[in-house]
């Protein structure tokens, strides 16, 4: 038991030791834990330490590379600043330095254009100073003006009659001696007329200008009145009428009925807006329907057709153009329709006085005359001789004008033709003046002035042409001799210079030097040109017998002179070498007419160049001073040539005998003559005397 107790002893001795050591190891790990902890957060501190200096470190890199970076920004944009501005500056150098060179390029430009349209025009001067040559009808692009005669000149053709003219002659001659010299030779005078003739001032008033604005008053009022006096006798005419009988019967009676049914059907169903094509069709089916029936020339297919409405339900059809202010382009029925619409009015009225007279006293005709203007102010601008107004390739033509003119002129011609009342008469005179007061004459002369160029090629411009030339025959050819409208008439072809027809001519014959060259034959013309020529030579032959002072007067005016001459020379080349008889005997009969007792015209005929008008007089084909039917066209001409003139009377005696003049006044035939008798009162006995006298005085 004590063993047990010693062993049990020891045993607590030992297990006491052993919680000693225990107890110790356990404090030593203790101590070890916590000598490691401060250890840790020891080395933690000096981490974080280290990261926050590293990173204030950072930090204040950052802040220097920002603010490093925000000075080299800021450097950066005050040298590309700099770059910039230096570049701005150089380019607004180099911008003045190439808009000075332009402008010194464009005014070293315009002093060469201006000097080579200086030398042109002094060579232009020199030209015109003599006869030789045929000059430019192209208007100036800027005016000249005379300082002499105090005249503004519009183009070459104007300047060399100007120069060539009898008042500037003798005003050069006062001019020279008042600044006391005395001019020799063709040289000095060329020089001095070079020093005279300058550019017109800018804004300098023309008078024609101001005196063409307060016509263009005037006129405007007469229209208006003429044409309210229209409409009331329009009215009291269409209530004086008694209702139409619509069982009449024709031979044609059906087709007519129903064509104009159904084009007054067409007119009521469509809109306002563009015809479709269907409705088109129909509409020129039944227009040519109508014109194939009237065709037939049985006056009471006319006379169906007038008692049908035809007149009226057509009349719908120009209404609706009138609405649409003649515009093309906004009119819902094709032009094409409405021209055939224009052939029906003209087999309606073709050898049918009533049909014609109810259009004219009913004042159905006025919407054509108004139709017609609207047309025509199209064609030509403002200023006929603006030169801004291009017409190079020919004017325009307008088959709608055209149609209406067609109509008109074979309207009023057979009006004038006809046996009709005297209330139609009256009726017919305040037509032709309201007519000419809505100004139809000067756009049809501002057209003709248009044409400087050929139409050899234009054969549709030629037609249009003949149409308008037809047209002012037929005005011509309705006026009475004392009536109103015959003053008016001439007052107005006067102002446009036979309206325009003599700058026509000479605009489509004259150019490109066809008369410069006599040595060949002339190219022979179209037909269309021919016909154009022709038809303007009867209308200034059927204005000499209705007023020849007023034509001889306006073709005596400087310009209109010249051009009538280079005309006249160059048809009778023309009529000689191609044979064209009717148009020669034409323009000798012109030529004799535009030297009747007229001394200044006698004296234009010997000028120009070789051979002159009257010289080419004197040679015609030897059939003109044998056969009596051509002489009775030649003689009174050269009659009226040499009439009390030494000059064209040495020249005639040097080409032809006088004795033959004289033998053919004598004869019955040329008492009988209008011109002989013009020339010659019949108490004349010896008509020679005069020109024998000065003759020999000479």
């Amino acid at each position: 038991e004590e063993r047990l107790a010693v062993l049990a002893e020891e045993k607590a001795k030992k297990a006491e030791q052993r919680e000693e050591r225990e107890a110790r190891a356990e404090e030593r790990r203790r101590e070890m834990e916590e000598a490691r902890q401060r250890n840790l957060e020891a080395m933690i501190s000096r981490r974080r330490e280290r990261e926050e200096r590293i990173q204030g470190s950072q930090a204040a890199a950052r802040e220097k590379r920002k603010v490093s970076a925000r000075q080299k920004d800021k450097e950066r944009l005050e040298k590309l600043s700099t770059i910039r501005a230096a570049e701005t500056d150089m380019k607004e150098e180099l911008k003045e330095k190439i808009m000075q060179k332009q402008e010194d390029a464009a005014k070293r430009h315009a002093e060469h254009l201006e000097d080579i349209r200086q030398k042109a025009f002094e060579l232009s001067v020199q030209k015109c100073s003599t006869d030789e040559g045929v000059p430019i009808i192209k208007p100036y692009e800027n005016k000249k003006k005379c300082m002499i005669c105090n005249v503004l000149i519009r183009s070459e053709v104007h300047l060399q009659s100007h120069l060539r003219g009898k008042k500037h002659s003798e005003e050069l001659e006062k001019s020279a001696e008042a600044e006391g010299k005395q001019l020799k030779g063709s040289s000095e005078i060329t020089d001095y007329n070079i020093k005279q003739i300058i550019d017109a001032p800018e804004g300098e008033t023309d008078p024609i200008t101001v005196k063409a604005k307060e016509r263009v008053k005037v006129v405007k009022r007469r229209a208006k009145k003429l044409k309210v006096k229209l409409e009331v006798k329009g009215e009291e005419f269409i209530a004086s009428q008694s209702a139409p009988n619509r069982h009449l019967d024709s031979p044609h009676r059906a087709k007519i009925g129903k064509s104009l049914r159904d084009i007054d059907k067409l007119l009521s169903g469509q809109g306002k807006g563009t015809w479709p094509n269907q409705a088109v069709s129909q509409l020129e089916r039944a227009l040519g329907e109508i014109t194939r029936s009237l065709d037939k020339n049985f006056a009471k297919d006319q006379d169906v057709f007038f008692n049908l409405g035809g007149f009226d339900v057509l009349g719908k059809i120009y209404d609706k153009v009138l609405e649409s202010k003649g515009a093309s382009n906004s009119c819902p029925i094709p032009i094409k329709a409405i021209v055939s619409c224009g052939k029906v009015l003209l087999t309606a009225t073709r050898d049918h006085q009533g049909n014609c007279e109810f259009l004219l006293l009913s004042n159905r005709v006025s919407k054509f005359i108004e139709l017609m203007r609207n047309q025509l102010t199209r064609l030509v601008p403002s200023d006929p001789l603006g030169v801004e107004f291009d017409v190079s390739p020919g004017p325009e033509t307008d088959p709608l004008s055209k149609s209406v003119m067609q109509f008109l002129s074979t309207l009023i011609l057979q009006l004038s033709k006809t046996n009709t009342s005297q209330n139609a008469k009256n009726r017919l005179q305040d037509l032709v003046s309201y007519i000419v007061s809505v100004e139809t004459v000067d756009n049809l002369a501002r057209y003709f002035q248009l044409v400087r160029n050929p139409i050899d090629s234009s054969p549709e411009v030629a037609e249009f042409l003949l149409v308008a030339l037809q047209f002012l025959s037929s005005l011509t050819g309705a006026v009475h001799s004392n009536g109103e409208a015959h003053t008016l008439l001439l007052s107005t072809l006067q102002w446009t210079e036979l309206a325009g027809t003599v700058s026509l001519l000479y605009g489509m014959l004259l150019h490109q030097g066809r008369d410069t060259a006599r040595d060949t034959s002339p190219p022979p013309l179209p037909t269309h040109t021919l016909a154009v020529a022709t038809e303007t030579c009867t209308l200034l032959q059927r204005l000499v017998s209705q007023n020849l002072g007023m034509v001889q007067s306006v073709l005596a005016s400087e310009g209109i002179s010249l051009e009538f001459r280079h005309i006249a020379s160059y048809l009778l080349w023309y009529s000689q070498c191609h044979s064209h008889t009717p148009l020669l005997n034409q323009v000798i009969i012109l030529v004799g007419y535009f030297t009747a007792n007229h001394a200044d015209n006698q004296t234009i005929v010997q000028e120009g160049s070789q051979p002159s008008v009257l010289q080419q007089l004197t040679n015609l084909p030897f059939q003109y001073f044998s056969q009596p039917e051509l002489k009775h066209v030649l003689f009174p001409t050269l009659l009226s040539c040499c009439h009390n003139n030494s000059v064209n009377m040495k020249i005639l005696t040097t080409e032809m005998s006088w004795q033959l003049i004289e033998d053919f006044i004598k004869t019955p035939e040329a008492k009988k003559s209008q011109l002989v008798n013009l020339i010659l009162p019949p108490e004349t006995t010896n008509p020679a005397n005069s020109n024998t006298t000065e003759e020999k005085s000479a």
